[in-house]
């Protein structure tokens, strides 16, 4: 009778640790499906920065490109601007030069 007192005892003991064990397996599993949800939010919001920069470089590119063709219209003007002043300045010498002969 106390063997199996003893026993009864042992089983009601190994079933707490079971129904413990159960226990902490949800909790485990609630964890591990907070886990994934939270690294499919993460997935997501990756997704969104990727498109942000993808998005960002892409107007950043079409804006440098735009500075450069206004430089280089810049250029151009200046260069124009330049040959003008230096071809005015030719004839201001020329008639400075006809005034002079006269």
């Amino acid at each position: 009778l106390t063997e199996r007192i003893a026993l009864d005892e042992q089983i009601i003991v190994m079933e707490r640790r079971i129904e413990e064990y159960i226990e902490q397996a949800r909790v485990d599993e609630g964890r591990r499906m907070d886990l994934l949800r939270i690294a499919d939010e993460l997935r997501g919001r990756v997704a969104a920065l990727e498109a942000e920069l993808l998005s960002n470089r892409e107007k950043f590119e079409a804006a440098l490109a735009n500075a450069n063709a206004q430089t280089e219209q810049e250029r151009n003007r200046n260069a124009m601007l330049e040959r003008r002043l230096r071809d005015t300045e030719a004839q201001v010498e020329h008639e400075r030069q006809r005034t002079n002969d006269v």
